[in-house]
């Protein structure tokens, strides 16, 4: 009996350890956890708390933390594992970086989980990588102030992807939270099939909008493409930039001296109004997000983020808003 038990351990645990061929699948790891996870764990902004009620996954404890409070022991090995080897895998294959221009409520939760849910993306919640690294680099800017006792100085570019995996995989285990819970049904949140990411970046817009407004403010555009142009040489990718509004906007005045002034950057306008109440466009946008980030996106994928979409309540008013908007807009570019 007890050679049995052991042979069954064995089992599960080769089944949950990563394999050559998908290392950070995961498949023997049940995603969310929550379900199976009823112990309190110590959140860092709510006090005590279980982790199935955390208000944002950012906030929640790092994968191998949850690993030991919520599964068997061959998740918890299963995780650590994967931690441990993301960064280094992520340098390999990491063809993109995606981050997010956008202002609070704006919709750009929604899709940095969109993209977070496909098999060959990590898109972190609210990391505060932008921060971070302005943070190693003694950077300060005027009217954000988005860090936390926590937010550590990212120095280098595998700390970043290590950090952005982390906190991930947390969104992907307690279920990506952000007021609501944007995980995808049925899609990868958490997990990435093959030997690494092909795209990954960070959601925290409205610090990025807000930071790069006060240096646009107080240095002109030549200020913002000088900052930005040290991120790109950090990032050491092509970096693909989500603006995402009700509106049809420019940010500001910051996506043209971002484009005027970027050496690796690419801007895509992403109008959640359309989106979220006009399903000829959806599908459109979707089909355009793919190529943007240089994503591969089958109908199956397809049909999941069309899933996401709700035109209700203050979805439908923005997008009402927005519809009157975009007569005067036009006018005003032409004028």
């Amino acid at each position: 009996m007890r050679g049995s038990l052991l042979l069954l351990t064995r089992i599960l645990a080769a089944a949950s350890a990563p394999s050559a061929d998908d290392p950070f699948a995961l498949r023997g790891v049940p995603l969310p956890l929550a379900p199976n996870c009823p112990s309190v764990e110590y959140n860092r902004k709510f006090g005590p708390q279980r982790v199935d009620h955390i208000h944002s996954c950012k906030d929640g404890p790092p994968p191998r933390r949850l690993g030991r409070l919520c599964g068997e022991a061959s998740w918890h090995r299963a995780l650590t594992i994967a931690t441990e080897n993301f960064g280094a895998a992520a340098e390999a294959t990491a063809k993109v970086y995606v981050t997010f221009l956008a202002s609070a409520s704006s919709g750009h939760s929604l899709v940095g989980s969109l993209i977070d849910g496909h098999p060959n993306a990590v898109v972190s919640n609210e990391l505060n990588a932008f921060a971070r690294w302005a943070l190693a680099e003694g950077l300060r800017f005027s009217g954000s102030n988005a860090l936390t006792p926590s937010d550590t100085p990212l120095w280098r570019r595998r700390q970043l992807f290590d950090a952005i995996y982390a906190n991930a995989l947390s969104c992907a285990l307690v279920g990506r939270r952000q007021k609501y819970n944007y995980s995808v049904p049925g899609g990868w949140t958490g997990r990435v099939l093959g030997a690494g990411p092909v795209a990954i970046g960070d959601k925290r817009g409205n610090h990025l909008l807000q930071s790069l407004k006060g240096v646009l403010r107080a240095d002109g555009e030549a200020g913002v493409g000088a900052v930005w142009r040290r991120f790109e040489a950090f990032v050491a990718l092509p970096i693909k930039l989500i603006f995402v509004s009700w509106t049809e906007r420019n940010a500001g005045g910051l996506l043209p001296a971002i484009r005027a002034t970027s050496n690796a950057t690419d801007v895509f306008v992403w109008n959640s109004s359309a989106f979220a109440c006009d399903a000829v466009a959806r599908r459109a946008m979707l089909a355009e997000l793919c190529d943007f980030v240089s994503l591969p996106c089958d109908d199956d994928l397809l049909a999941k983020w069309d899933s996401m979409a709700h035109c209700s309540g203050s979805a439908a008013r923005r997008a009402h808003a927005a519809a009157r908007q975009r007569p005067h807009a036009a006018a005003a570019r032409r004028g």
